[in-house]
């Protein structure tokens, strides 16, 4: 049940990061932006 919970969280966590990847290339024009 540990193990089930954790790659849970581990997936939440990619989740969010690439929404924030996602909404901050976005704020700053997509993928023409460097970095």
């Amino acid at each position: 049940m540990k193990n089930k919970n954790l790659i849970s969280d581990l997936l939440i966590e990619i989740l969010s990061l690439s929404i924030f990847s996602v909404s901050f290339a976005g704020g700053k024009g997509g993928k023409g932006g460097d970095n």
